[in-house]
């Protein structure tokens, strides 16, 4: 998500909810942009979603793994984001926010207020790697 060259301002997901308990995975993501393109996003803001399914899922870049594995995301940089006020719940296993850069960055990261919890009794995570900067996590439920 975001423009194809450019950077992309003050974008917000707020208020929603995806609830695919016992049917398949629940996810709110960053996107990708098309080869050639990048997702380049200056304030982006997760704020009171509801993620239900047999996985759930806030990742600021992707949604999909394989997209870290190959540094896919390289030229793709989030930056001011929060992830605050949701309530997550998986199924089979924990619930993931997922802060990876994959080759790019995610920078200026707030995690607070959110609640995480899960039915298959693993542990529920916020994901980083290299390109993970600048993170404060606060006052969470579950993690």
């Amino acid at each position: 998500c975001g423009e194809w060259a450019a950077t992309s301002r003050n974008m917000t997901v707020d208020g929603n909810t995806v609830d695919a308990r016992n049917q398949n995975d629940a996810t709110i993501s960053g996107l990708p942009n098309d080869p050639g393109g990048n997702s380049i996003i200056d304030g982006f803001v997760f704020t009171n979603n509801v993620v239900k399914g047999t996985k759930a899922l806030i990742a600021a870049q992707s949604p999909d793994p394989k997209n870290y594995a190959d540094n896919a995301l390289t030229g793709n940089h989030k930056s001011n984001v929060t992830i605050s006020g949701n309530q997550m719940h998986a199924e089979w296993d924990g619930a993931v926010i997922d802060l990876r850069g994959g080759g790019g960055t995610v920078d200026r990261v707030l995690v607070e207020n959110n609640v995480l919890s899960n039915s298959a009794n693993k542990p529920n995570v916020v994901k980083q790697d290299s390109g993970t900067t600048n993170v404060t996590i606060r006052n969470n439920t579950g993690i």
